[in-house]
This record gives C-alpha cells, structure tokens and sequence, in this order.
C-alpha cells in the first residue's frame, strides 16, 4: 500500500506498483491492478483505466469485497 499512496503523492510511477504485485501472490496483483485503474481514472485517462480495471477483475480474482467492487466498476465502465 505504500507504493499506492506514493503512486497517487507523485512520488513513484505506475511500473513501481505494478512490480511489487507481480512480485507477490494474486491479491497483490489484484490490488495492483485496481489501484493503478483508479489511479488512471482520477487522471481522466479513460482507456487505461478500462485496461486496468478488466484485468483486475478478471484475472485475479481473490475472495475480497474489494474484488467485487472491481466486478461493479467494470459493468458500470461497459
């Protein structure tokens, strides 16, 4: 989580986030994947933020509310 927050300070970059999950078990990667959507959609960047959050959804799919949220958030984006 603190590559997130940092993520979102502007103090690293998405590749810094996405390889501490892929370095990590699926729910890393999950929430990896999430976080760099919402971060993509906090910045209006509409196309990535679909990328992101359809692999987080889809691929990664951990027993979690927050991957559930993910399953909403990616219907409302269809």
């Amino acid at each position: 989580m603190r590559r997130v927050y940092d993520l979102f300070a502007g103090n690293c970059y998405i590749e810094d986030v996405l390889s501490i999950g892929d370095r990590l078990d699926n729910r890393a990667i999950f929430y990896a994947n999430l976080y760099v959507g919402l971060y993509f959609e906090v910045n209006n960047k509409l196309e990535q933020v679909q990328d992101f959050i359809v692999k987080a959804a889809t691929e990664c799919k951990i027993d979690d509310y927050m991957w559930y949220l993910a399953q909403v958030h990616q219907k409302l984006r269809n």
